[in-house]
Order: structure tokens, then C-alpha cells, then sequence
């Protein structure tokens, strides 16, 4: 790429094009208009010009894989511009919004309906999670006749294809939690940055923060694959550490009492990921013990047919990665 192309020159994003249209499924023209709102945004935020050029157009990429788009009328994603310590400079980033979020919900198929809704000190609320309806009442302030005040939680309540009702709610409290854990918020702080989403849109951060939250219990469908994806790249923009919930220590525990390690090391890793705290941790020991379960065949002696043709799979496997390593 000619060293004279910015990312305010539709010319600059060209090599993404084939790549976009076919992780994206649309067309030519939807990428076209992508580029032109991305420009109309980095003409608007000098910031985004002295991004990594690298990370602009991995941003537009990530834009194809979550099935979002940059129009501002639409407030579904951005173009954020964020400090990267390890570049020593600005990056281009993604930031769904959470109304992209809900609509890759529905989209999905998962629910029917969602709406996210902040609850303000001045708010008349009745909730009760065990009625049908869930939220009873919920008058906002400017029609209760009282002053906004500070928010005090936030709330999702999905309809599911059945009709049925399904809630989640956090207390500004909880969700303050997961915002001091957000590296982006930690780098504020330190001011080593001059502004976050965290401090510049804080009501949208607490209702995508609960969205995120409320998405782990839904009901999944064959859909929700770009919902995951976009939720993994918000949590990689803020640097979030999730905590490590029982599902995944059981999963681990399985993994090392499966594995080829000796008794005293397996006590070892016992031991060790009781010490873990965030999901972040886990995978990594994650793909440790992966590399350390037993393989049938070699590691214990098949009884079963599907056993057996797995062992023979298994034993063909292993020659050809030894015979590969000698012509190495």
C-alpha cells in the first residue's frame, strides 16, 4: 500500500474488499458504503487519523465478522480511537454499542424482543422477577415529577419466542465492579489517556454491561455466533477480565484428572487453578492440558469398534506427524 494513502482515502481500504464481502456475505456496494462512513467518521475525529493504519483496517474487518454497521444514524458500532501501550501509540478499534448488541440478538432469533433500561434515583419502579410481566411499572423520572438523579441500576428484559418474560438486573454498584476491572478504565485512571467510554457514555456502558450479562442465560440458537464474536471484541477493547464461573473450573478439573500427568502433578494443577480468578486464566491452562490428554490407542487400549477405528485414526495420525518431523 502506497505510503501516500489515509484512512480518508477510499483507496486505502481496496485490499480489504474481497476479503470483506466474503466474511461479511453482502455486497460490493455495502462495503462501499462502510468505507464512506468510515471516512465521514475519521474526517470528524483527527484522533483516528494517527491511529495504527494497520488496526483501521483490521477494525473494518471485525465490522464484517459481527454483522454490524458504522452508520450513524443506526448507533449500532464505532470507530474508537484507544492508546496501546505495547504500539506506544493510537489504535483503531470497534466498540459495538449495545444497541448492536440487541439487535444481533433478535437477529439471531434467540428472543423476540430486548429492551435495556437505566433507573434513575428520581424513577418510580416495581420489579418483581417472579410475575410474568417482570417489570410491573417503571415511570421515569420526568414523567414522576422529580429530578433525574444519579443512575442506581440498570435492567434487560427480553421476550423469548414463546412469549415468556426473562430478566436480568445489576445495581450501579455491581456494574462499577466490572468498570474498575476494564483495562480501558484502569488506563484513564492512570491517565495515561485522556477519556474513556467508561466516562464519556457511562449510561451506555451500564446498559451494554448488563445486556452482556443477561446474553449468558438466554437461550442460544445457530444465530447467536456474531453475538459472541462482538461481545469477545468488547471485552478485548476494554480489556475486561471476566471471572471464572463453576462451569469452566469443572471443565478444567475434568481436563487435568484425563490427563496423562502424574498423580503428584495433576495435584499440582489442583491446586493451582483454585487460585484463578478471571476466564483469562483458565484458557490459558486450557490449552496446556489439551496438549496433555490421553489419546487412544497409545495412552489406554480401546474396547469398543468406535474405539478401535478411533485408535487407528489416532495411530495414523501420530506416523505421519513423525514422519513429518523428519523430513523437517
Amino acid at each position: 500500500m502506497s505510503q501516500e494513502l489515509t484512512i480518508t482515502d477510499k483507496r486505502f481500504y481496496a485490499p480489504l474488499k474481497n476479503d470483506w464481502v466474503a466474511q461479511s456475505g453482502l455486497s460490493e456496494a455495502d462495503f462501499m458504503k462502510e468505507v464512506s462512513f468510515a471516512i465521514q467518521i475519521a474526517h470528524k475525529n483527527p484522533q483516528l487519523q494517527k491511529c495504527d493504519q494497520n488496526s483501521i483496517l483490521r477494525a473494518v474487518i471485525n465490522l464484517a465478522q459481527v454483522g454490524l454497521t458504522l452508520n450513524p444514524i443506526s448507533k449500532l458500532a464505532y470507530l474508537i480511537p484507544r492508546w496501546n501501550g505495547k504500539l506506544n501509540g493510537l489504535e483503531c478499534v470497534l466498540e459495538p454499542d449495545y444497541r448492536g448488541l440487541a439487535k444481533l440478538l433478535t437477529d439471531s432469533g434467540a428472543v423476540k424482543h430486548i429492551s435495556v433500561e437505566l433507573i434513575y434515583e428520581g424513577d418510580k419502579v416495581a420489579i418483581d422477577k417472579a410475575t410474568i410481566e417482570k417489570v410491573k411499572e417503571h415511570v421515569p423520572y420526568f414523567l414522576n415529577g422529580k429530578p433525574k438523579g444519579k443512575i442506581i441500576a440498570a435492567y434487560s428484559l427480553a421476550t423469548l419466542s414463546d412469549g415468556a418474560k426473562h430478566f436480568e438486573g445489576m445495581s450501579y454498584d455491581e456494574i462499577m465492579e466490572i468498570r474498575d476491572r476494564s483495562e480501558s478504565y484502569k488506563a484513564f485512571v492512570a491517565k495515561k489517556i485522556s477519556s474513556c467510554t467508561w466516562v464519556s457514555d457511562e449510561g451506555e456502558m451500564c446498559r451494554k454491561t448488563v445486556l452482556k450479562r443477561h446474553c449468558k442465560y438466554l437461550p442460544k440458537s445457530t444465530g447467536t455466533d456474531k453475538l459472541d464474536k462482538a461481545i469477545d471484541l468488547d471485552n478485548q477493547i476494554h480489556g475486561f477480565e471476566e471471572e471464572i464461573d463453576y462451569n469452566m473450573m469443572a471443565f478444567l478439573e475434568s481436563l487435568i484428572y484425563n490427563s496423562t500427568f502424574d498423580p503428584e502433578k495433576k495435584e499440582h494443577l489442583m491446586r493451582q487453578i483454585t487460585t484463578f480468578k478471571t476466564k483469562a486464566d483458565a484458557f490459558k491452562m486450557i490449552d496446556h492440558l489439551k496438549e496433555h490428554q490421553p489419546i487412544l490407542g497409545r495412552d489406554y487400549t480401546p474396547h469398543t469398534m468406535t474405539e478401535i477405528n478411533t485408535a487407528a485414526r489416532n495411530a495414523a495420525d501420530l506416523d505421519d506427524f513423525k514422519e513429518q518431523r523428519k523430513n523437517k
